[in-house]
């Protein structure tokens, strides 16, 4: 049973239209002045947004159009709060 357990999982992890989750996401900005943190899926090039919602003060998640992700990543340039290696 464990080994089909296993072979379920590694399916799970292929699958392209699974939830991601944090586990996927890698983070490569976090401004705590700000509360904006980028995130970059591991595999692939997907890019996310996490801030502050103003309403509800819980963090929110959204991904991000490759257009809005050099934007961001324009205006952003030259900013402390870049994670190396990320």
């Amino acid at each position: 049973a464990a080994e089909a357990e296993a072979v379920q999982d590694d399916e799970e992890q292929d699958d392209p239209n699974r939830p991601l989750t944090a586990a996927d996401l890698v983070a490569v900005y976090d401004d705590p002045s700000t509360g904006i943190m980028l995130h970059r899926t591991k595999t692939g090039d997907r890019w996310f947004l996490t801030q502050i919602d103003p309403m509800s003060g819980q963090p929110r998640t959204m991904p991000l159009h490759p257009d809005d992700v050099r934007q961001i990543k324009a205006q952003l340039e030259g900013s402390p709060y870049w994670i190396l290696g990320a």
